[in-house]
Parts: structure tokens; C-alpha cells; sequence
């Protein structure tokens, strides 16, 4: 951008100070607040001017693959689900994702009565389950079967007979048993996601994918996807700097090295253990803790080490274990998306004394905890205006309400939408609109400052910006 652009607008929300009207942007970075001399003016439409949001936990290839699959997202029944898969276009393996029917999983004979002729491979909504037919089973080469059998990943019926379903299996099945997906597939996928992330005002993602290993960065600096990059690598991943010079695009940085604490409570490390893991690591980490056990050994860690962490997830969080967080260099990634999207399923499985334990908002910014938001997509939806809405009623989409007492203002939501931008670009300090700051920015067609709780997430997206370019809608 050789000449300087002042977008104009009577509301411009920079999150970092005043109400500004005017955001003068060069060589794609914010350089003043105020119209120049030489610069071309151009007046943006909607009710306010936000900084682009940045979606600090999801899973990328998950979400591309979704987008050349079979999309059983909004699937209600098993009956509507088989059809779907039956119905899948082409040859070769069916690769569907996104169902989640509640507590009902189809089994290996219902797949192989709907698809008889391809095997399948059925991915849960979370990641954690996959279902397979018969075909897709005969696939996994037998050392592969013997490892899933010995760790418990392999379900068996009473009779020692599989039923098709295998429970975390995405480290041992990737690219072993499911061929990859070709470069075609792959880029097609990639611009789907693209157009989704931008029409949902998301210039920035943080791929927190445990897998991720050398050849996924090579992966991700051959394909240069157009958003904003914050690659997490897997524990075991070496040499992590000089991956990233090797042939980074400026839009991506390596993160923190991701950690995976287990969701049993019999199967964490001693505290000893994960003190080791994090030294070893030698590096800022991000660490996977869902149930309060692992989220309690990992805030423990973190005390004891004094390396810089975020905690993805923290979904029960003990009050007691606020004070030790405090002054501890430590992050928590949180899904408010998922209050909106499971609150009632929450009020009716989890027990009653860990409810006001879920998904914590105003007591992490109370001890001074800083705060980001993150989808967990495909697990959850990639919409920031539903995580905003999740985060500041605490409602579900069905009414239910959890914990009022953690509910945010509508500011403190925004800053732990935006704040994950902060990771891919230090300038922005918080992810505010700030001198220095990349320019990315959205128009929103209601100022959710001034919109009732109940109507945030009808807030529409008009207009995207990364750089000062308008990348949604496309030109």
C-alpha cells in the first residue's frame, strides 16, 4: 500500500483508548488516528469498527478437511446420519466429520449396512472418537491394531469383537491408515476455511493441534494461508526455531509447544513428572487440561518452573486454586462458544458441584489472569459473535443459564477475542488497534456496546479487513 488510507467512521472502538473517527493506515500497520495530508479517505459503513477477532484455540487441518468431507454437522438422527454417509460423493475412502447425536455412536454394522462398498472413517464432533465400517477396519496394519487393543483405543464388544469405534485415535491412525489428502483437496479445503474465517471477521488462528510436527510446518509455509498464523508444535518437535526461518511466511510464528495432560484422572503424570516435560521443553508451553485434576497439576507446574504457559481449555478450574494462579506466568484459552452451544447438555450431565466450575470468566480477570477465547473448532463453532454472546449471559442457546457470577462485560469479552492477535503481532501489546498494530479490523452492522445480551450473537459481520485490505466480502 503505497499511499496512506483514513477509513472514516463516527465509531471506531480501538479497545486500547477513546472513541476514535478516523484510523489512518500505511504499508499495512496503523500509523495515526487522525486524517493527513496526501492519503486517499475512505468511509466504512455499519455501526461500529472493531480490531478483527483472533480465534486462539482450533484445530487447522481438522477444519480444512471439513471442508472436502462429508459435513454431518446438524445431523439429529442415526437414521439421517446413515443416509448422508450412504449418499457420499465419489470413490474411495468416505471421510465424514462433525456428528454428535449425544450419547448415541453407530456401530461398525450400521456403517457397513449404509456403505458397504468404501470404507469409512466417521469422526466424532470433538476429535476424540472415531467409528469406522468393516472395510476401514481391515485397513489398520496389524501392529497398528495390537497398539490399539493394549492402550484401550479399540473398543471391543462382550465377545472381543470390534464395534468400529476407537477413542483418541487421531496420533496413531494419521497418515497410516487414511490416505492424506492430495494437494488438490488440501487447497480447496484451505480457501473454504478462509472464506469462513474472514466472513466471521477472524484474521487470526492459533493451531493447537497436538500432532503438529515438522512436516505439518513444512506443510503450513508451503500452503501460506492467507489469515494470520500461531502454530503450536507437538512435544517431540525439535529444533523449532530454525523450522520456522527456514521459509516462514510473514503471516505465520511459531507459539508455545503443546502439552497433552490426559482427561482420566489415573493417567497424569506426577507433578515431578510434568516439572521434567516442561524443563525438557525449554520453552514457553501450552498445556491440554480439561478435567480440574490435570488443570490443578498443570497450574502447580507452572508455579514450580516459572515458564511461561497457557492453559487450553482449564474447563473446571477449583476456586481454591485461583490464588496459587496469581502472579504465576501463566494464560488461560477458554470456549464460551461451547456455553452456548452446550449449557443445557452441561446442566444435565455434569455433576452438580463442578458446574460452578466450567468455563470461568470474571474470576480469572479478577486475579489479574489474563484471558483468551478460542473455538476448539471443529469441536466447536467458529462463530465470535456466539462465543461473545456465550461469554457475557453465561445462556445457552436454549435459555439455560450457568453461572452468572463469571459472566464478562461486553469489553472484557472483546479483549479476550482480539487478544490472541497479540501472539502473532507484539505491536498490537493486547491485540487493540494501536500505532504499530497491523491493521485488521472489522465493521460490524451493530455496536455490541449498546446491543441487549440477548441479541449479540445476531451481530452481523459486514466487512473484514486484514492490512488495511479488505479481504471479506470478496471484491
Amino acid at each position: 500500500m503505497d499511499q496512506p488510507v483514513c477509513f472514516l467512521h463516527p465509531t471506531i472502538r480501538t479497545l486500547a483508548g477513546p472513541l476514535r473517527q478516523a484510523l489512518l493506515v500505511h504499508d499495512g500497520r496503523v500509523v495515526g488516528f487522525q486524517p493527513r495530508a496526501g492519503c486517499r479517505q475512505l468511509r466504512l459503513p455499519g455501526a461500529v469498527v472493531l480490531p478483527a477477532f483472533a480465534d486462539a484455540h482450533l484445530h487447522l487441518l481438522p477444519l480444512i478437511e471439513r471442508g472436502v468431507g462429508v459435513d454431518c454437522r446438524g445431523v439429529r438422527s442415526l437414521s439421517a446420519l446413515l443416509d448422508r454417509l450412504r449418499n457420499a460423493p465419489g470413490e474411495g475412502w468416505v471421510r465424514a466429520t462433525g456428528y454428535d447425536l449425544g450419547l448415541v455412536h453407530p456401530s461398525r454394522e450400521e456403517l457397513d449396512r449404509a456403505v458397504p462398498h468404501r470404507p469409512v472413517r466417521l469422526l466424532h464432533r470433538t476429535g476424540h472418537l472415531v467409528v469406522m465400517n468393516s472395510l476401514a477396519l481391515r485397513a489398520i496394519p496389524p501392529p497398528l491394531w495390537e497398539v490399539g487393543l493394549a492402550a484401550g483405543w479399540v473398543e471391543q464388544d462382550s465377545h472381543g469383537c470390534p464395534t468400529g469405534r476407537l477413542w483418541e485415535p487421531a496420533s496413531w491412525l494419521a497418515g497410516r491408515v487414511l490416505p492424506p489428502l492430495s494437494e488438490a483437496e488440501l487447497r480447496r479445503g484451505l480457501a473454504q476455511l478462509t472464506r469462513d474465517l474472514f466472513a466471521w471477521g477472524i484474521t487470526t488462528v492459533h493451531d493447537a493441534s497436538p500432532t503438529n510436527d515438522a512436516a505439518r510446518l513444512a506443510l503450513w509455509q508451503r500452503l501460506d494461508p492467507p489469515f494470520r498464523l500461531l502454530f503450536l508444535p507437538g512435544e517431540r518437535f525439535s529444533d523449532l526455531e530454525g523450522a520456522a526461518r527456514s521459509s516462514a511466511p510473514t503471516r505465520l510464528r511459531v507459539g508455545p509447544t503443546k502439552l497433552l495432560l490426559p482427561d482420566q484422572p489415573s493417567e497424569l503424570p506426577s507433578l515431578a513428572e510434568l516439572c521434567a516435560r516442561i524443563r525438557a521443553v525449554g520453552r514457553p508451553v501450552a498445556i491440554h487440561a480439561v478435567i480440574h485434576q490435570a488443570v490443578r497439576l498443570a497450574v502447580e507446574a507452572v508455579a514450580a518452573t516459572r515458564v511461561s504457559a497457557r492453559i487450553e481449555h482449564a474447563a473446571e478450574w477449583p476456586p481454591d486454586l485461583t490464588p496459587l494462579a496469581q502472579g504465576v506466568p501463566l494464560r488461560v484459552v477458554v470456549h464460551p462458544g461451547w456455553l452456548r452451544e452446550r449449557a443445557g447438555w452441561y446442566r444435565d450431565q455434569v455433576a452438580p458441584e463442578l458446574l460452578p466450575w466450567l468455563h470461568r470468566g470474571r474470576s480469572f480477570l479478577r486475579a489479574g489472569i489474563p484471558l483468551l477465547f478460542g473455538s476448539d473448532a471443529p469441536a466447536g463453532t467458529l462463530d465470535p459473535l456466539a462465543m461473545l454472546a456465550g461469554a457475557v449471559t453465561r445462556r445457552g442457546s436454549d435459555g439455560t443459564l450457568l453461572t452468572p457470577t463469571e459472566q464478562l462485560t461486553v469489553g472484557q469479552a472483546l479483549r479476550a477475542l482480539v487478544a490472541g492477535r497479540a501472539e502473532v503481532d507484539p505491536a498490537s501489546q493486547d491485540g487493540a488497534l494501536r500505532r504499530g498494530a497491523l491493521a485488521d479490523f472489522v465493521v460490524l452492522d451493530r455496536d455490541p456496546f449498546v446491543t441487549p445480551p440477548a441479541e449479540l450473537a445476531t451481530i452481523q459481520v459486514l466487512e473484514t479487513y486484514r492490512a488495511g485490505e479488505r479481504v471479506w466480502p470478496p471484491a
